[in-house]
């Protein structure tokens, strides 16, 4: 018999079928400020490489292009901490410098007044990239002779963990088992992909606004990455269809606002 209060076996009334339906949710897309300005990335198409040269000259001439900004342009910025438990020689570097990690890493970022003109610069940068050996599988990864991502962090494991200070648990053991467990890679199902809205704000360097109800996680790594103080920003969970779709209001207009001191 379901319980009163609970989900498990009682019919659950979906709250954001209106706001879907209706076309009246937003997601980060369909967000405008005044003079709103659209990025678009420099990519890296291999796996693993050494980054020889960045060329942005003719792309910093072509219509609408504001800045363009990548590794050669010293801004003070943080690292990227890819997992808490990860130790701070795995950090990556906002912008690839010496060599790129994975296809899709970050090389350089486009600023300009549309989001095709961004897009249209974004290729016109020429990047030099000399590949080196990669691995496909955590197991080749942990090879003696694998490519090391991080050189200095002197292997590919990113933590260990450990279980007990029996260097022979299993003897004695009537019987033992092995057994190889593979995990997805991603599990999240959005209904968007990732974005981000900024706005510069007086009571703060900007307002983060973000396709998700939860963006607690992206406080601390956000401002790290920026190398700015927590408390200089407000978080907004606002912007999603997911996010907007029990309150269809503007996103400034929060239901669910921050400031971090």
């Amino acid at each position: 018999m379901a319980s009163a209060g609970s989900i498990l076996g009682n019919a659950v009334l979906r709250l954001e079928d209106p706001t879907l339906l209706t076309g009246e949710g937003k997601y980060v897309d369909d967000l405008v400020e005044p003079g709103m300005l659209h990025v678009s990335f420099v990519r890296s198409s291999v796996a693993h490489g050494t980054v020889t040269s960045v060329d942005v000259s003719e792309a910093e001439n072509m219509p609408g292009v504001r800045a363009i900004y990548h590794a050669g342009n010293n801004m003070g910025l943080g690292t990227m901490n890819g997992f808490p438990m990860m130790p701070p020689a795995l950090d990556r570097p906002i912008f690839a410098a010496d060599r790129v990690r994975f296809v899709g890493d970050i090389i350089a970022a486009v600023v300009a007044e549309t989001k095709t003109q961004a897009a249209d610069a974004a290729e016109a940068v020429i990047v030099d990239i000399d590949a080196l050996p990669a691995v496909t599988s955590a197991v080749d990864a942990m090879k003696l002779d694998a490519p090391l991502l991080f050189p200095d962090h002197g292997s590919n494991v990113c933590f260990a963990i450990n279980h007990g200070e029996d260097a022979t648990p299993l003897e004695g053991a009537d019987v033992v088992a092995e057994v190889s467990m593979v995990s997805q890679r991603l599990a999240g199902v959005p209904m968007e992909n990732n974005g981000l809205l900024a706005v510069p704000r007086p009571m703060a360097r900007c307002c983060a606004g973000f396709p998700t109800r939860r963006p607690t996680p992206l406080t601390q790594p956000l401002p790290r990455c920026l190398a700015w103080s927590r408390a200089s920003c407000a978080w907004c969970a606002r912007g999603s269809v997911a996010a907007s779709a029990r309150r269809p209001r503007s996103m400034w207009s929060t239901s669910w606002r921050r400031r971090l001191r």
